[in-house]
């Protein structure tokens, strides 16, 4: 259908900007490493580890990756499709991304 050609024709831009342009990729990542938020999860994770909420096996630069990730791939699929529920999701998403992490 036509959503489905309109979801690989944005990976494909998103995928050849990429290619073309690796340094958008890495100021990103500098960006995203730099940040206020990124400092403060960091304390938080930390902290989090030393009270044994959460594994101490886990590395914070892994963590905040796959939580930047999952919270962009969620934000990029209800924009290709208006009908996913963040709300509902949102919540699903949290307690397995917390079951993969707690102690």
């Amino acid at each position: 259908d036509g959503l489905s050609g309109a979801k690989q024709g944005y990976f494909t831009l998103i995928l050849d900007g990429i290619k073309r342009f690796p340094e958008l990729l890495e100021q990103r990542e500098k960006r995203v490493a730099q940040s206020q938020l990124a400092q403060k999860a960091r304390m938080a994770f930390v902290k989090s580890q030393q009270n044994k909420e959460i594994r101490e096996d886990l590395s914070f630069d892994s963590f905040y990756f796959m939580l930047s990730s999952t919270v962009e791939g969620a934000l990029l699929m209800s924009m290709l499709n208006p009908k996913v529920d963040l709300d509902q999701y949102g919540k699903e998403m949290f307690d397995i991304f917390w079951n993969g992490i707690a102690r």
